[in-house]
């Protein structure tokens, strides 16, 4: 288990290059989690081997590309996320389960695209999920959405196995076709 600053600036990809027993990353810090691109991520040795990732309760923003690809990731402990950035997750596919706490509000675009292993997924108290944020999640048959979604981008759910969509409020929410 190690713990790893949400704002680190410069580091090479491989600064856990051999780390084979490392499992569990815990993101600490205050505020936004630094946005990386999908090739920088400082823990992206660990993609075959990153079981869990806990945000402590002051990171308010998981960065764009910040856990993509972590092919063996199960588990997130979400602390006080508010906003799930950009292709965030996007091809974690030993996911399968995705259980948004009830901090979140957003969900943005590609932020799970890919996570071809969900069977389950609940989506707290979200409020916004923006394109493609559930893309090609194929396993996907059933979802539920809660009375706290106020807009749905048109593509949010694009590619998918979806048969049953139950919506759990009195207003439905917008459908919309910008991001």
């Amino acid at each position: 288990h190690v713990e790893f600053p949400r704002n680190v600036e410069t580091t090479t990809s491989d600064i856990f290059e051999g780390c084979n027993s490392l499992t569990q990353l815990t993101i600490t810090g205050e505020g936004d989690m630094k946005n990386y691109s999908e090739t920088e991520q400082p823990w992206k040795s660990l993609k075959t081997i990153l079981t869990t990732v806990n945000f402590e309760n002051n990171v308010t923003t998981v960065g764009n590309y910040a856990l993509c690809n972590m092919t063996s990731l199960t588990t997130i402990n979400w602390g006080g996320v508010k906003i799930v950035g950009q292709y965030s997750f996007t091809g974690c596919t030993a996911m399968t389960t995705i259980d948004l706490s009830t901090s979140i509000t957003t969900v943005s675009d590609y932020a799970f695209q890919g996570c071809s292993g969900v069977e389950f997924l609940s989506l707290g108290r979200v409020i916004y999920i923006k394109p493609y944020a559930f893309d090609q999640i194929t396993k996907l048959t059933t979802l539920g959405i809660p009375d706290s979604v106020d807009e749905i981008n048109i593509v949010a759910f694009a590619n998918n196995t979806l048969k049953t969509v139950m919506y759990d409020g009195l207003t439905e929410p917008t459908i919309c076709e910008e991001s």
